[in-house]
C-alpha cells in the first residue's frame, strides 16, 4: 500500500513539532513528513536546559526548545534529513518494533551508500563509534510521532557545543564525511524512499509542500489526504 509523503522544505522545529502534534490528534491515516531545520537545540524529555546553556546556544545562532520526544539534547540543522512519520504504532508491530524498524530504514539507507551501519545500546544508527543517525519517538493515544535525523552533508561542528544524545565519549558522523562525497538531503530523501518501502512495506507517494506558507500547511495536507482517500 502507499503511504503520502509531504516534503516540507526548511521550517522551524516548533511550528513544525506543532504541526504534526496537530495532525497526530485528527489522525485519519499513516503519513510521512520530510523537513529540514534551521539550526535548533532540543532537549528530550528527561533533561531541562538551564539558563546559562541556554544563552549559549542560543549565542551561536540557534533555536532551544524542549521536546516531549525520548532521548536527550540533539541538534537539528541544515544537511540533516528529518523524518516524522505520523503512525499508527499498533499497524507496524508495538512501539519497539515501530522504532527498529526506523533504525532498519536508516541503516539500509546508509548502506546504500556503501556505508556499514547498526545499532548499538545506545539509541539511533551508528558507524562504529560516531552517531549518523537520531531516533526519538512520542506515542500518543497510539499514533507516534517526532521520528529520525540523518546526518547527510551537516556541519558537523554544530555538535561539538553539545553532549549529542547525553552519550560522553562518542562521535557524530554524517553520510557526507563516510563517503567523501557531497550528499545533500534531497539526495538521501531519494535513496531513504525504497529502503522505507522495504522495511514498513508501504511505497512512499511524495507530495512538495515546500512553498506552502507555515499557515497553509496543515490544510495543505489535510486537503492531499482527503483527495487521496477519494482515489
Amino acid at each position: 500500500s502507499k503511504t503520502l509523503a509531504f516534503f516540507l522544505g526548511r521550517r522551524p522545529w516548533l511550528s513544525t513539532t506543532s504541526l504534526q502534534m496537530q495532525l497526530a490528534k485528527a489522525y485519519s491515516k499513516d503519513m510521512v513528513l520530510f523537513v529540514e531545520h534551521p539550526p535548533t537545540y532540543t532537549a528530550g524529555r528527561r533533561m531541562s536546559v538551564d539558563v546559562p546553556t541556554l544563552k549559549r546556544l542560543n549565542g551561536l545562532g540557534a533555536d532551544v526548545h524542549e521536546s516531549k520526544r525520548g532521548g536527550q539534547m540533539t541538534f537539528h540543522g541544515p544537511g540533516q534529513l528529518v523524518g516524522y512519520p505520523i503512525f499508527k504504532v499498533s499497524s507496524h508491530g508495538g512501539a519497539r518494533c515501530y522504532v527498529h524498524k526506523l533504525e532498519e530504514t536508516l541503516i539500509r539507507t546508509c548502506s546504500t551508500y556503501g556505508i556499514t551501519a547498526g545499532r548499538s545500546p545506545d539509541t539511533g544508527v551508528w558507524v562504529g563509534d560516531g552517531k549518523i543517525g537520531a531516533i526519538g519517538v512520542q506515542i500518543s493515544r497510539g499514533i507516534a510521532y517526532h521520528g529520525f535525523a540523518l546526518n547527510c552533508n551537516t556541519d558537523l561542528r554544530w555538535f561539538d557545543n553539545i553532549v549529542p544524545c547525553g552519550i560522553v565519549d562518542k562521535s557524530v558522523t554524517s553520510v557526507s564525511k563516510e563517503t567523501g562525497e557531497d550528499v545533500s538531503i534531497m539526495d538521501a530523501l531519494q535513496a531513504v524512499s525504497p529502503c522505507f518501502h522495504d522495511v514498513f512495506e508501504r511505497s512512499l507517494q511524495h507530495v512538495d509542500l515546500s512553498q506552502v506558507s507555515d499557515e497553509d500547511l496543515a490544510d495543505s495536507i489535510t486537503a492531499a489526504t482527503v483527495l487521496d482517500s477519494q482515489l
